[in-house]
């Protein structure tokens, strides 16, 4: 038998009802987490000059 540390993820991104919608472990994943964001939040505004 052998012991496994349980420290969970790094980072994670956690939707309204609980559900986990994206997670790291310490890696760098901006492609993953912008994912996560379009998928959850919409795409990011357009930024227009006044």
């Amino acid at each position: 038998m052998t012991a496994h540390s349980a420290t969970g993820p790094a980072a994670l991104l956690a939707r309204p009802d609980g559900v986990v919608a994206w997670a790291t472990d310490g890696e760098s994943d901006p492609e993953g987490l912008t994912a996560a964001l379009r998928t959850w939040l919409g795409p990011a505004p357009s930024h227009r000059p006044r």
